[in-house]
């Protein structure tokens, strides 16, 4: 099978490329050798790569820079999902494209399922949000996993920045008015896998919506509290004594983010039968690495 990875580069592109190889001959062009931004070249360039599996962990995830760089979002995150959805439905190929929770936004008393009605808050939810839409308009085979408060422990996450702080400072500031759902790269991996497992069965015309965490849910601050718990807990010397809860206005920044957006995974455990893990049993397992 020829395996298309865009994003190869980025952290679930670098947990998912030796994964990939196993079932077999993974294309990773770098930027130069396919640039998603050129988007008047890229349909032809696919339909030269001719890949049978087309994996979309590219994307703009700078969420406040999206809101002033809104024509790369919209390029990035809208147009070409669309393009891999037009040019597939033409060579019959499947695609397995990343999505976010961000195309959910505002309060909420229980978790999002798949058929809930989107509400995106800003421009990095939007155009995710767009770009499933035109992925999906092409009839192409496909599956969108719906992920959230993606990090690894190599390259820019949330989790290099707790502990890059930690070791700098006496005290921390994280927001404590967003519960979601931390999700590590080798998790989401492990989700791609099962859905390849049952790719006959799970990629059709009609396209599926499948909602891909971790278990369980926290805030940022909570988030953090853990990861210095976890880090001292292996012996690792950190500077800060105190991480004090913000709200979401304290923080500014110009960019409206979901209040809660943790994922129902019904849909994932019954078409799977895959469990994730808990996310403080991911984060462990980050940390062992």
């Amino acid at each position: 099978m020829r395996v298309l990875l865009l994003g190869g580069s980025g952290q679930l592109g670098r947990e998912l490329r030796p994964r990939l190889a196993r079932r077999g001959v993974v294309l990773d062009p770098t930027r130069a050798e396919l640039d998603l931004a050129e988007v008047d070249r890229l349909p032809q360039r696919l339909r030269d790569l001719a890949p049978e599996l087309i994996v979309n962990a590219a994307a703009d995830t700078d969420v406040a820079g999206a809101e002033s760089a809104v024509e790369r979002a919209e390029t990035l995150n809208a147009v070409v999902p669309g393009l891999l959805g037009e040019v597939a439905a033409e060579l019959g190929s499947r695609v397995l494209h990343v999505s976010t929770d961000y195309v959910f936004g505002g309060p909420r008393d229980r978790h999002w399922r798949e058929d809930d009605p989107p509400s995106p808050l800003n421009v990095y939810g939007r155009t995710k949000l767009a770009g499933e839409r035109a992925l999906a308009s092409f009839g192409a085979a496909h599956v969108v996993l719906r992920t959230s408060w993606l990090y690894s422990a190599e390259g820019p996450s949330f989790l290099q920045t707790v502990l890059r702080l930690a070791e700098e400072r006496d005290e921390l500031t994280m927001v404590s008015d967003q519960r979601g759902t931390p999700t590590s790269v080798g998790a989401l991996a492990a989700i791609v896998e099962a859905v390849l497992d049952r790719a006959d069965e799970l990629f059709t015309r009609e396209g599926l919506i499948l909602h891909a965490s971790c278990a369980g849910d926290t805030t940022w601050h909570g988030f953090a509290e853990a990861i210095v718990e976890e880090t001292r807990a292996r012996g690792r010397s950190l500077r800060v004594e105190r991480i004090r809860p913000i709200t979401s206005a304290e923080l500014g920044g110009g960019v409206t983010r979901p209040e809660y957006s943790v994922l129902d995974l019904g849909r994932l455990r019954e078409r799977l039968g895959h469990e994730p893990p808990p996310w403080r049993e991911a984060l462990r397992a980050v940390l062992e690495r």
